[in-house]
């Protein structure tokens, strides 16, 4: 088993910039099972006929030319080709993982997505103005939202059939707002979602 440890150096663990500098470890397995929670311990794929693993940490920029001297450039170069090539495949499994459980959102890679990613079940009750805002491909409230099902879509769907009166108000204060978002980030099933399209 090859495991990976990517290593940023930086400032802050909490900020980026592009001071920021990163180093790939091969670690033993005793040393791989003790720090990583289980999701890493089992997220193995399979790379050049090797069983991979791959976890990343931080460490403060004035270790890096310190953990430097312990590297070469075609170790490194070798560890960061397969470091990226268990990203994709994982990538991958959760985008497919997502589909399977009826997710609208993140599914595929964002230089991929196109308008119409966005539709999923709700585009006859699009207005205008919430076409031209997927259109920007930078789309938030409860449109862009992670949550977002095949279910819940359907819930709207019920609603404003029942409901024409509301697709306007929908569109603005739900579709693409930070309400809709927000309430997104604390959904709580299709009836309470169907009372809430009931209150805007």
């Amino acid at each position: 088993m090859l495991n990976i440890q990517k290593i940023r150096y930086g400032r802050n663990k909490f900020t980026f910039s592009s001071d920021d500098r990163y180093l790939y470890f091969e670690v033993d397995d005793d040393m791989f099972n003790a720090n990583e929670d289980e999701e890493t311990l089992q997220n193995i794929q399979e790379i050049n006929g090797r069983l991979v693993r791959c976890t990343y940490h931080f460490k403060y920029l004035e270790d890096f030319y310190k953990d430097l001297k312990t590297t070469d450039d075609a170790r490194q170069t070798s560890l960061a080709m397969m470091y990226s090539k268990h990203d994709e495949l994982t990538k991958t499994i959760r985008q497919d993982t997502r589909k399977d459980k009826g997710y609208i959102n993140y599914i595929e890679n964002f230089e991929d997505i196109k308008p119409e990613d966005y539709y999923g079940l709700l585009k006859k009750y699009f207005t205008q103005d919430t076409l031209d805002y997927i259109d920007s491909r930078i789309v938030f409230g409860y449109l862009g939202h992670s949550d977002r099902t095949r279910e819940t879509d359907q819930v709207i769907c019920d609603f404003l059939e029942e409901n024409p009166d509301m697709i306007n108000t929908v569109n603005y204060e739900f579709f693409t707002s930070g309400t809709g978002r927000h309430y997104m980030d604390n959904y709580n099933g299709p009836e309470d979602l169907r009372k809430f399209l009931e209150n805007l």
